[in-house]
């Protein structure tokens, strides 16, 4: 989870970043990144600077917040909040809009994962089995 400043401090300087991450999700918890740019003085300019953007699944969003923060028509706004997690995802340019599909066989998914249960169970296995054992194991388990 990654946390932006809402806002330049200039009296934060003497303070570690993990202190002030740490402040921040004290004082105003988010489990978006999306959630802290959208309080973000900095966000008009990543929105301006990007001219692709790519949109991950996100059916608890604030459709009309995204369209206007985002540039996005009703239509694209709907599909960010019907994408599938971890398997779709919107590639949006100035042009076009497109949903991309992400098939990644098992032991692909098992070397690049990143959730904590996964590295948790990838961990399991490698300690256990050893890399390449693990590996196939967790692969076979995923393919069933």
């Amino acid at each position: 989870m990654a946390f932006l400043p809402k806002r330049y401090d200039p009296t934060l300087h003497h303070r570690s970043p993990e202190d002030v991450a740490q402040e921040e999700r004290r004082d105003d918890f988010s489990d978006s990144v999306g959630d802290d740019l959208h309080r973000s003085d900095i966000l008009p300019v990543i929105v301006e600077s990007c001219a692709t953007k790519m949109f991950l699944a996100n059916p608890g969003m604030d459709a009309a917040s995204y369209r206007e923060r985002f540039h996005l028509n009703e239509t694209e706004a709907e599909l960010v909040a019907r994408l599938i997690p971890k398997q779709q995802i919107l590639i949006k340019r100035p042009d076009l809009a497109k949903v991309v599909n992400l098939h990644v066989d098992p032991t692909s998914y098992w070397l690049y994962t990143n959730s904590p249960n996964d590295n948790a169970r990838r961990r399991e296995a490698f300690e256990r089995h050893g890399f390449e054992r693990g590996l196939e194991i967790l692969a076979k388990e995923k393919a069933a």
